[in-house]
């Protein structure tokens, strides 16, 4: 975990804040926004919404399909994470990587997803961006089975490219 000071605005359940009567280290479990444009905090303590705050802010944990299967992934603040897998296809090559930074600023999970592959055709790349909020690492349910179900991050599309060597040299 790491320390940091947040507005109140910022402030997210989960997080662990230097406040209360007993002014110790406590978890948040809720933070309302109200009209008047306060935060009202595990429903007793109104403060303005940009009233400082010492905060430690947890690990990111959420779970990635990767190779076949879902994988849980821990990522500390501000750490960028990035794991990859190449081979050769029938007819050529494959490649894939994935990167995912927590931006502690935007409390967000930012993603990018690169592939490669060449084959007879030619080579076809794509690359696509992605961001998940803090709290809602978990907000997605996909369904397995009817019994069995996994909850996953809830990604906002970003930025995407495609090349396709082929179509290119064929006048697309």
């Amino acid at each position: 975990m790491k320390v940091k000071e947040l507005r109140a605005d910022q402030l997210r359940p989960g997080m662990r804040l230097f406040f209360g009567i007993t002014m110790k280290w406590e978890e948040l479990r809720q933070v309302e926004h109200l009209e008047n444009g306060q935060i009202k905090l595990d429903g007793i303590l109104i403060v303005d919404a940009d009233s400082p705050f010492r905060a430690y802010i947890p690990n990111a944990r959420f779970l990635v399909f990767w190779n076949g299967q879902y994988t849980k992934l821990t990522i500390k603040p501000d750490e960028q994470l990035t794991f990859w897998t190449s081979g050769p296809t029938d007819e050529g090559y494959a490649l894939e990587s994935q990167t995912y930074y927590y931006d502690v600023d935007d409390m967000a999970i930012e993603s990018s997803l690169h592939s490669r592959q060449r084959d007879c055709d030619g080579t076809h790349e794509d690359f696509r961006e992605f961001s998940c909020r803090w709290h809602e690492l978990k907000s997605y349910v996909h369904e397995l089975t009817e019994i069995d179900v996994v909850r996953l991050p809830e990604w906002e599309d970003g930025e995407s490219s495609c090349r396709d060597e082929f179509a290119e040299l064929s006048g697309y």
